[in-house]
């Protein structure tokens, strides 16, 4: 039997009809249940407050046996199962069940009864109101009603209270309720049932004849023949169901008659594309551009045709690569996408404007030159579904047949979003093969490789700048010993042969490198297998960095440090520190030239210096990683660079690229963790056919540590010639106190004797004055032979309040006498300090009479403070003076460096800055012209060893 709707339709309603009256049977059964159980509770709080009004006036006339007969008759009702009072205690006082009277609840029910009952008891005797309630298994009801039970001697005040409970079963109700709404729901489906079967056999006989009319159509119409005109008549769904099918076999038939029209186009169109594919498979993209836009509008029987491709630099522009218009192809040109149909095609997909195009964009200059009237164009994609160009057709007239010519166009460009991907990826490995041949011929190390006989395959333009060959090519298929440096070439061949044979590299050794006119160098080599690409060892492949200047440099340092070590010998601990210096110096800067790391870039001429690539040496570098860098990242290459240094590189760019030369460069950058460091860059433009600056391409390594290293050299020559400058001080200060003492103390002496022979005093003023002048004198060379004058050298626990206390106490009458005021602000907890005491008050001292001679008004304040902090005594004396100059400043420690004229030796602070710095201190000094000075002397509190 056919599936047929006929007795489908009846069915459906049949069984729809069985399935609504057994949810009918649930939901109106539940309805039922509800309604009653509510009325019955309804009935029961009535019933129970009737009763409980009569049980209270049976308590209250004393009028017991008439209790128990309205509690008898109350319990006759339908479903009562129990009724019963019972006291505040929970006794039993009357039932209809006489065996529980005198019983206890808890005795005469069950346990579920008497849990749910025992729950309800407390809600109840809390609230003093009447409660009506199921049990869980909602087949029992319980009533539950407060009675007042007894009263005082007036009958009027209640004393006692009970509760009347009445349990009523449910499961004989509920049964004959679910029963009689069966019944009724039975006879109302049955009935409409029978009106389903009648509904059924009616459309049965009423619709065949019409619908067999309409399947035969269907039939023939499915078997490829055209179908008969149905005429099934009436003025119903079946009629408008026949007309609709008519209508659409004629369109069938139409759209048959098109396809076959399309087909025969698209073969033709097909052909079309194969042999431009066909003509320019050995041609560039250029002429594939050509001849794609010359055939696209041939096919479409347009004017105009050309595709167009986004700037990288400017991506509101478009620079077209091919223009067929009319009869030939023009020029190339380059427009803006605002305010024309490309802007609409690039954010709108594929755009048709059939005519007026004009009107609809008046400010496109293009289209009225052109005098274009209609427009059809389509977005062409990369790989990754990114717009990166157009294909546009256009017409001096309107465009027919939309429909078919943005088929075609769709068509014609996938073939050139295919072409469009190769020429870009042509490209990008052509940049990419020059900026690796650039990293190779600027990077400033030797690369070069060899073939498993040791013949040289290639290098880079240092190696064979090295080798004296006047470019790489020279070296292809040479040996070592047909080169310059022949004399080790036995060497270099057995390390080649030990890399072939074990395919082990050999990193960073050192070997000598023989060059002309008896030269050689010293470099460090590395070599590695190298390998094809099925792994197989075909040679070897190597760098070599000249590291003659870092042997140079060690020697130099040797010879700095033996002579250091001579001066340490003789005297001071400078000398030591210095020595210390060199070493680490020395540790630094070899450090640095073992290892040769850095990135390799390419960049935009702009102020952010927009990387374009950064190899992955960047993270080591810089803190950041390569993919981090670049347009809408997370950093550009400018924001790193040192702020003070932005310009200064900007500049020396600038001019190189002007010069079209490479450029050096040496710099700061701050890397992620804020860390400044210094960086060596050699970079150079890199230019199109027809000049123009494309990027820069470049090479940036670290060179911190080798910066950090000559500065360290250039403190130690420092240090060196300060101590030999001291030392030829300590000479001409023994020679001066030699030579002046005797003669000086004789002259004092006779002055002495002139003062004591009783002359005029003209006479004694001048004698006195010698004298005096003698003193100054002797004073001063006492000053120089201090300088190297050897202490005690005692090194004891000295407390560095105590000694600024006696300095003070020696000092407190002249500065009184100058009306100096003398502020003290000393820590109670300073520790003491290991230290030599008379050195420490000799430089205390010191400081203090400067302080004082600083001050030339009337009056004037030096504030003294002492303090801890971390490992270090802290101690500040400031003064009110006339301060001292920036460049005043840079010399005040230098021996016979003074500021006070005649009046001072330039001895003090020399020998002080000595002292503290013999003790592992440091000396400093702030000062502001008019406003004052600041000396700060910090000593470590730890014992030092050599004072």
């Amino acid at each position: 039997m056919k599936f047929s709707l006929r007795y489908t339709i009846p069915i459906i309603l049949l069984i729809f009809t069985i399935v609504l009256g057994v949810l009918s049977l649930k939901i109106n059964g539940r309805i039922a249940l509800e309604r009653f159980q509510n009325d019955l509770s309804t009935k029961l709080i009535t019933a129970l407050t009737l009763l409980q009004g009569e049980v209270e006036y049976g308590f209250q006339t004393n009028n017991l046996e008439r209790l128990q007969e309205e509690i008898s008759d109350f319990g006759s009702g339908t479903h009562i199962k129990n009724l019963f009072l019972m006291d505040h205690d929970g006794k039993i006082l009357s039932g209809i069940k006489f065996a529980q009277i005198g019983l206890n609840v808890k005795d005469a029910l069950s346990d579920a009864d008497r849990i749910d009952l025992n729950k309800k008891i407390e809600t109840f005797k809390s609230k003093f109101s009447g409660i009506v309630f199921t049990s869980p298994d909602k087949n029992t009801l319980w009533g539950v009603y407060p009675v007042k039970i007894g009263f005082d001697e007036s009958n009027i005040r209640p004393t006692k209270t009970g509760a009347l409970v009445a349990e009523i079963d449910l499961v004989i109700p509920k049964q004959m309720v679910l029963s009689l709404v069966e019944n009724q729901i039975i006879q109302f489906f049955s009935f409409l049932s029978l009106l389903m079967v009648v509904l059924g056999v009616f459309i049965h006989f009423q619709v065949t004849r019409r619908i067999q009319k309409l399947i035969l159509a269907i039939e023939s119409f499915s078997s490829g023949n055209h179908p008969p005109k149905i005429q099934v008549g009436g003025n119903d769904e079946i009629t408008v169901l026949s007309k609709a099918f008519a209508d659409m076999a004629e369109k069938r038939i139409q759209s048959k008659t098109k396809l076959q029209e399309s087909e025969k186009n698209y073969r033709k169109l097909f052909g079309q594309l194969r042999s431009i594919v066909e003509e320019t498979s050995s041609k560039d993209s250029k002429e594939f551009f050509r001849l794609l836009t010359q055939h696209l509008a041939n096919s479409l029987n347009m004017r105009y045709a050309f595709i167009g491709e986004l700037e990288t630099e400017n991506p509101d522009k478009i620079k077209t690569l091919a223009v067929w218009a009319g009869e030939d192809n023009i020029e190339n040109f380059g427009y803006s996408l605002a305010d024309t149909p490309c802007e609409k095609v690039l954010t709108k997909s594929l755009c048709c404007y059939p005519q007026n195009i004009q009107k609809l964009f008046p400010k496109d200059i293009l289209l009225k030159e052109m005098n274009v009237e209609g427009y059809l164009g389509i977005p062409l994609f990369d790989s990754h579904h990114k717009s990166k160009g157009i294909l546009a057709v256009m017409h001096d007239g309107p465009i027919v047949d939309v429909e078919n010519a943005k088929i075609i166009l769709s068509i014609f460009a996938r073939q050139a979003e295919s072409e469009l991907e190769r020429k870009n990826t042509v490209n990008a490995l052509k940049e990419s093969r020059n900026m690796l041949q650039l990293v190779i011929d600027t990077i400033p190390i030797g690369i070069f490789w060899k073939d498993r006989n040791s013949r040289y395959l290639g290098c880079n333009q240092h190696t064979a700048k090295t080798a004296g060959l006047g470019s790489p090519e020279e070296i292809i298929g040479k040996d070592d010993y047909s080169l310059i440096w022949n004399k080790y070439a036995d060497s270099y061949r057995k390390d080649d042969y030990e890399i072939i044979t074990t395919g082990k590299p050999k990193l960073h050794y050192e070997e000598p490198l023989h060059l002309q006119n008896e030269k050689e160098l010293w470099v460090q080599t590395s070599k590695v297998p190298l390998k094809n690409i099925e792994g197989d060892i075909t040679g070897v492949i190597a760098t070599y960095e000249d590291i003659t200047s870092r042997k140079e440099a060690e020697k130099e340092l040797q010879r700095y440090q033996n002579h250091l070590e001579e001066l340490v010998d003789e005297r001071t601990l400078e000398i030591q520190l210095a020595k210390n210096a060199l070493e680490a110096s020395q540790k630094t800067y070899s450090n640095l030239l073992s290892n040769l790391k850095g990135m390799v870039y390419r960049c935009k001429n702009d102020r952010q210096w927009t990387t374009e690539f950064v190899s992955k040496g960047a993270y080591e570098l810089t803190g950041y990683e390569s993919e981090e860098y670049g347009p809408d990242k997370i950093i550009n290459f400018n924001e790193i660079i040192h702020p003070d240094d932005r310009e200064r590189i900007w500049d020396e760019v600038q001019i190189a690229i002007n010069k079209k030369a490479p450029f050096v460069l040496t710099y700061r950058i701050i890397t992620s963790q804020k860390i400044e460091k210094w960086v060596w860059e050699q970079g150079r433009g890199i230019y199109s056919d027809k000049g123009e600056l494309e990027a820069i391409e470049g090479y940036i390594t670290d060179i911190t540590k080798q910066v950090e290293a000559e500065q360290n050299i250039k403190d130690s020559q420092s240090k060196l010639i300060h101590v030999e400058k001291l030392t030829a001080l300590g000479k001409l200060t023994g020679s001066i106190a030699h030579e002046f003492n005797n003669p000086l103390q004789g002259i004092k002496s006779i002055m002495e004797i002139f003062e004591n022979s009783g002359m005029s005093k003209e006479k004694l003023k001048l004698a006195t004055l010698g004298r005096k002048e003698c003193d100054r004198m002797a004073n001063m060379i006492r000053g120089l032979q201090n300088f190297y004058k050897p202490t005690s050298s005692t090194i004891t626990l000295v407390s560095i309040n105590k000694c600024l206390e006696d300095v003070i106490a020696l000092q407190i009458k002249s500065l009184q006498e100058k009306n100096i005021q003398v502020i003290q602000h000393f820590s109670r907890q300073l520790p003491k300090v290991e230290a030599v005491e008379d050195q420490i008050k000799q430089v205390l001292l010191n400081l203090i009479q400067n302080a004082a001679d600083a001050i030339n008004a009337n009056e004037g304040e030096i504030t003294i403070s002492t303090a801890k902090h971390g490992i270090y005594v802290l101690i500040k004396i400031q003064d009110t003076g006339m301060g001292v100059s920036e460049d005043d400043i840079e010399s005040i420690f230098e021996p016979f460096y003074t500021t006070k004229g005649v009046k001072g030796t330039g001895l003090g602070l020399s020998i002080s800055y000595g002292i503290i710095k013999d003790h592992g201190g440091n000396i400093m000094v702030t000062s502001e012209l008019g406003r004052g000075s600041v000396f700060t002397i910090t000593l470590p509190i730890q014992k030092l060893k050599n004072i």
